[in-house]
């Protein structure tokens, strides 16, 4: 009876307030938690560490309207206007929002061009009639795939693909 409490607390977390569990069950809770089998390497084993250089920040692109900012990751903004410069930054301005909420509060200077993973990896090139079209927008356009921002990396075959392209 006291497992299937244990158990109910753990798998309802509203009603674990409602379940009295002892200190040992609250430790044996613990012991079998998956965080608990995390140890420390033992001394010459491989460790596991992250380049200081690595942020999420570091691998994106920032666009802000000066309220509010929000993050794409690098290569995923296709083309910037000259006039559209200063929206682009390497420091946060104001307000995190998440893509959604910025894209429909900055409709207005930003858009999206829709693409595939296989043009998002460059095994498929990107319709040249797309890439013509964006440099005639005073918009910055961003590629997305089901709506999310996506990378577009080069195309593999030589076919120039523009990581950022501006007029």
């Amino acid at each position: 009876m006291k497992t299937l409490l244990i158990l109910l607390a753990l798998a309802t977390p509203l009603m674990a307030a409602d379940v009295e569990i002892s200190p040992e069950a609250l430790a044996a809770i613990r012991k079998a938690s998956p965080m608990a089998k995390l140890e420390q390497p033992k001394e010459g084993e491989a460790k596991v560490i992250r380049a200081d250089s690595q942020s999420l920040i570091n691998e994106s692109i920032l666009l802000h309207d000066g309220t509010h900012w929000t993050l794409v990751p690098k290569g995923a903004v296709v083309h910037i206007p000259k006039i559209m410069k200063d929206r682009v930054t390497a420091k946060p301005v104001g307000t995190l929002l998440t893509w959604t909420e910025f894209l429909s509060q900055n409709q207005g200077w930003i858009s999206t061009c829709e693409v595939s993973f296989e043009q998002a990896s460059g095994k498929v090139p990107l319709d040249p009639k797309k890439v013509e079209f964006w440099q005639k927008q005073d918009k910055i356009m961003v590629a997305v795939h089901l709506g999310g921002p996506i990378s577009v990396k080069p195309g593999s075959e030589g076919t120039e693909t523009p990581a950022i392209s501006q007029r």
